[in-house]
């Protein structure tokens, strides 16, 4: 009786569990990613690497432990612990069909006719969602001599990522509205965790909460709005502090707590908006933030032709989303400006920087095999101009194109 008189003591006084804290913002909790789940991310990407690899360590394990069962469905845990939690996380990352197709072994070339997938037979075999994917995301390339390999349906790009592990085995929960009224930006963290932990372990009253709701649904200009939203957080803060220094015996008055609450906001519009100048006041600054109109610049480019003797090819990646299905284009012209050559194909899923370098990369291959020389390429990706240019280091996934 004393014990659970003592959790509910807790949990009135706003006490949390790390339980409710390793959970994203916009789900209800700080932000913090259990360790549990992130290991089991990690035996994810081991088990990933098993079922890939082809090395002397897959071999290993395939024939100590699998010997004739297929991967998907081997039973019995084995005294290895990496093996037991391999097998844990392999049902959190595979989705088994019910169609059951026998013995027979099939590879992915029987699925596909003149470049194109054979819907109907993927449909006899698997369900119509998965069918869906496969048609809608995965290109059809075949090369003679090649085994078939997994392709991981947690990313567009079919490559296995810890991240997208983790987001398919982490535990989740509903979105909640009020997430990102309180984790505002700008605000010391421990502002926004005292709001929180209020909100969701403090019984309010309705008064409060609809003066704190009142606070974030106030209609008015965007940059007002973002301060208006982080009112309630800031004088709950200035209050718990008042509240502690009354216990020790200090007093604040309520003139000192006011200008206390003003210094924190003048700070936050410092940090959000350096450019806006305001005088020290609460008048000033509703005025200033009502009226704000930002000044708008803008600069002509135009195309210039290339000088005597010289070339100019310009280049550029198409991609419906990020990542979905690109594109790559590049064109070259001469010195009066007409057209010399063009090139475009498309280049399956990718994302806007493979797109970009890719387009780069078949300009500069096709003024080689072309002998060309003397040739100006012009990009309208500012991230390659850069990498190019050595000002920016390049992103270890794009490594192996651009170096």
């Amino acid at each position: 009786m004393k014990k659970r008189k003592k959790r509910q003591m807790k949990k009135d006084r706003g006490f949390r569990s790390l339980h409710d804290m390793c959970l994203p913002k916009s789900e209800g909790g700080v932000g913090l990613r259990s360790l549990h789940e992130v290991m089991n991310a990690l035996f994810g990407k081991l088990w990933w690497s098993f079922r890939k690899s082809t090395s002397l360590w897959s071999s290993y394990m395939w024939n100590k432990y699998c010997k004739k069962q297929h991967h998907t469905v081997v039973t019995g845990t084995g005294p290895s612990h990496a093996w037991r939690k391999m097998l844990e996380v392999r049902g959190a990352l595979y989705f088994i069909e019910d169609t059951v197709i026998g013995e027979e072994e099939v590879e992915v070339k029987q699925f596909i006719v003149n470049g194109e997938w054979d819907r109907q037979r993927l449909s006899n075999l698997i369900s119509e969602e998965m069918t869906d994917f496969i048609v809608e995301t995965i290109r059809t390339i075949i090369e003679e001599g090649a085994l078939d390999i997994p392709w991981w349906m947690g990313s567009k790009s079919g490559k296995f990522t810890v991240k997208s592990a983790f987001e398919r085995i982490r535990r989740k929960k509903e979105k909640v509205w009020w997430w990102s009224y309180i984790w505002s930006k700008g605000v010391p963290f421990k502002i926004n965790f005292l709001l929180w932990r209020s909100w969701k372990g403090i019984r309010m009253e309705g008064g409060l909460q609809q003066a704190i709701t009142k606070w974030w649904e106030e209609a008015t200009k965007p940059k007002l709005k973002a301060i208006f939203q982080v009112i309630p957080a800031i004088l709950m803060w200035e209050l718990w502090k008042r509240r502690n220094s009354r216990r020790n015996g200090r007093e604040v008055k309520y003139e000192t707590l006011l200008q206390q609450c003003q210094e924190v906001v003048f700070k936050l519009v410092k940090t959000l908006y350096p450019w806006i100048r305001f005088q020290k006041s609460w008048e000033n600054l509703v005025e200033v933030l009502k009226e704000y109109k930002p000044k708008l610049y803008y600069q002509a480019i135009t195309w210039v032709r290339p000088q005597m003797g010289w070339k100019k090819c310009n280049t550029d990646g198409a991609i419906r989303g990020n990542p979905r299905e690109s594109t790559y284009i590049f064109c070259t012209r001469n010195i009066q400006g007409r057209l010399v050559y063009a090139e475009a194909q498309r280049l399956g899923i990718g994302n806007s920087m493979e797109a970009e370098s890719r387009a780069i990369l078949r300009a500069q291959q096709h003024c080689q095999n072309n002998n060309i020389t003397n040739v100006i390429v012009e990009t309208d990706s500012l991230c390659l101009s850069k990498i190019i240019k050595g000002e920016w280091r390049i992103p270890w996934q794009h490594t192996e194109e651009i170096d």
